[in-house]
């Protein structure tokens, strides 16, 4: 089982000689800046404001890989910038390089978990996610319509959202990376005094725990609806053997506020019990907010980078 995947050593022994040598490698190339549009949804009855940043230039190659960021907590189209990972794919694109690929940032709300929620059907946000935005960003620009070639990235809420989403449709995402997933250790129903336990457990307030504890139970609704999108247990309960399973990374704080390394855990503990490969970090003096991390976001851009150029799969341009 691979669970921390290393840098090749032929390539990471060649470029040090190189380096020695005074050998420079090709020209850089900067990847382009955080370009944003909105349009209007007929599912969401809504203008959305979407972001897109390319690797290489202005403009998508046909077919080229693309990967959905899902923000977080009263988040937006551009938490990617917010959280620096815009900064961080111009430096790994400017100092190591990084192949053609196209960073697509949306709208949901600022409580979504990018789910169907249950308190108000119009909100319809993985339907719409599914069925609407990633046809029309395809149509409009003309990037990956292949599993092997897209996938999810996402950071707290949308770290949950991301690895939710490429559990319940693994036919559509070839990966999925995320850093600090709100993941928790029990379904968010099970009754206060072990919510209350968990929350003293952590340097989280009663009312800020409480606060997350009601909107997460009136978004999901029901115990059932919550279970149908813990990751945990959809690899515990509804997961086929046959079922194709995403390239996964995924990390954690130790100093996470929300304690979300408790769900980290059990998540990683369902994965190696059933035997499907993955990547993950925990980082002890790590925090949940990930915009003064910056070795963590390039980490898991390195981890998408390595998907694309990888060997499972061919690129279609």
């Amino acid at each position: 089982m691979r669970r921390h995947r290393l840098q090749d050593p032929l390539l990471l022994t060649l470029t040090l000689i190189l380096g020695f040598l005074g050998v420079t490698s090709a020209p850089t190339v900067h990847a382009a800046t955080l370009k944003c549009a909105k349009y209007r949804s007929p599912l969401l009855s809504k203008r959305v404001e979407y972001c897109i940043q390319r690797t290489q230039s202005d403009r998508p190659a046909q077919g080229e890989p693309v990967f959905y960021f899902m923000h977080g907590i009263f988040g937006d189209a551009r938490r990617w910038r917010s959280n620096r990972y815009d900064e961080s794919l111009r430096k790994l694109a400017s100092e190591e390089g990084f192949p053609a690929a196209s960073f697509v940032t949306f709208d949901t709300s600022a409580l979504s978990y990018f789910i169907d929620r249950a308190d108000e059907p119009r909100l319809a946000f993985q339907r719409w996610f599914i069925e609407e935005f990633i046809p029309f960003i395809e149509a409009s620009t003309g990037v990956c319509s292949q599993r092997q070639c897209r996938g999810l990235i996402g950071n707290s809420m949308g770290g949950l959202g991301a690895l939710h989403t490429a559990l319940r449709f693994p036919n559509l995402f070839g990966l999925v990376a995320v850093n600090s997933p709100a993941l928790l250790p029990f379904n968010i129903f099970e009754p206060w005094a072990d919510w209350k336990a968990y929350i003293d457990r952590h340097p989280i307030s009663t009312a800020k725990g409480k606060f997350f504890l009601d909107h997460s139970r009136q978004a999901f609704g029901t115990r059932e609806n919550f279970d149908a999108h813990d990751p945990a247990w959809i690899l515990t309960h509804s997961w086929n053997s046959s079922t194709p399973f995403p390239e996964l990374f995924m990390d954690v704080g130790g100093k996470d506020s929300w304690g979300f390394w408790e769900g980290f855990f059990r998540l990683r503990s369902v994965l190696e019990t059933r035997g499907l490969e993955f990547e993950s970090h925990f980082e002890p003096d790590g925090s949940h907010e990930i915009e003064a991390q910056p070795l963590r976001r390039e980490r898991l851009l390195r981890f998408v980078r390595q998907f694309i150029t990888g060997r499972r799969w061919t690129p279609p341009y």
